[in-house]
C-alpha cells in the first residue's frame, strides 16, 4: 500500500458519500445494520448520511412495532423490508416503514425528508425558505416596515395594518396549501411503491408458472417418448 493512502477507515465511506477512485483512506468495510444503524460513533461504512440514521431513530423510537421484541421471526430489514408479502416482525410499524422506504428508494435528502415527516406524522407546517426573488423581498420589506414605521395619522396607519393583515392572511393561506399538496404528493408517491411492490409480485409468480409449465411440458414429452 502505497505511504499516500491513510491506514484508516474512510470518514466519506460512513456518511454513504466516498466516489473518490482511488479512495486516499484504506477500509472500506460496510456496517451490517447500515440504516439501522443507531450507534452514532460507528465507523464502518452507510449508505445514509448520520443525520438520516438519527432521523430513522427518531422515527423508530417514535413508531415502534410492540411485537417485535418477543417475536422469533425478525426480519433482517428491520426498519426497511421492501418486501410486500414479509411475514416476519419488523422493528417499526408499516406506516412508519412505507415512509423510510420512500425516502430511500427517491433518495430524498435529509432536510426534505425531515419536513415530510414532520408533515406526515406530527402535522407540522413546513419551514419557507427564502426563494431570494425580487418580489419576495420586497414583500418581506413591506412586512417588516409594517411593523417598525411609525406612520402619521390614523387613516395611513389603519390601511397599513388592512395591508398587513391581508398579506398575513395569503401568506398562511399559502402556507396550508403547501402543507395539504405536500401530503398529498406522499400519499400518491406511497399508492405508486405499493403497486409497484404488486406488480413485482405478480411478475414473480408468472415467472414459477411459466417455469412449471415448462417443467410439465418436458415430463409429458418424456412420458411420449416410451
Amino acid at each position: 500500500m502505497s505511504n499516500n493512502f491513510f491506514n484508516k477507515n474512510c470518514p466519506y465511506f460512513v456518511e454513504g458519500k466516498c466516489k473518490s477512485v482511488p479512495c486516499k483512506y484504506k477500509y472500506h468495510i460496510k456496517c451490517n445494520k447500515n440504516v439501522s444503524c443507531f450507534n452514532f460513533e460507528c465507523c464502518y461504512g452507510h449508505s445514509i448520511s448520520q443525520d438520516m440514521r438519527r432521523l430513522f431513530k427518531e422515527i423508530t423510537d417514535e413508531h415502534k412495532n410492540p411485537e417485535y421484541e418477543k417475536a422469533k421471526n425478525k426480519c433482517f430489514y428491520s426498519i426497511n423490508c421492501f418486501n410486500p408479502n414479509c411475514n416476519k416482525e419488523h422493528l417499526i410499524l408499516l406506516e412508519a416503514m412505507q415512509f423510510i422506504n420512500h425516502i430511500l428508494k427517491e433518495s430524498i435528502s435529509y432536510e426534505n425528508a425531515n419536513s415530510l415527516y414532520n408533515i406526515q406524522f406530527k402535522n407540522k407546517s413546513p419551514v419557507i425558505e427564502s426563494l431570494n426573488e425580487p418580489i419576495d423581498a420586497k414583500l418581506e420589506n413591506d412586512l417588516l416596515n409594517l411593523t417598525e414605521e411609525e406612520e402619521a395619522g390614523t387613516y395611513i396607519r389603519n390601511d397599513r395594518e388592512d395591508l398587513k393583515s391581508n398579506l398575513l392572511q395569503e401568506l398562511m393561506a399559502s402556507q396550508n396549501n403547501i402543507n395539504e399538496l405536500s401530503k398529498k404528493i406522499y400519499n400518491k408517491d406511497i399508492e405508486i411503491q405499493g403497486l409497484l411492490n404488486e406488480r413485482k409480485y405478480l411478475e414473480s409468480k408468472m415467472y414459477q408458472n411459466r417455469a412449471r409449465v415448462h417443467q410439465l411440458t418436458m415430463n409429458i414429452m418424456n412420458l411420449g417418448s416410451f
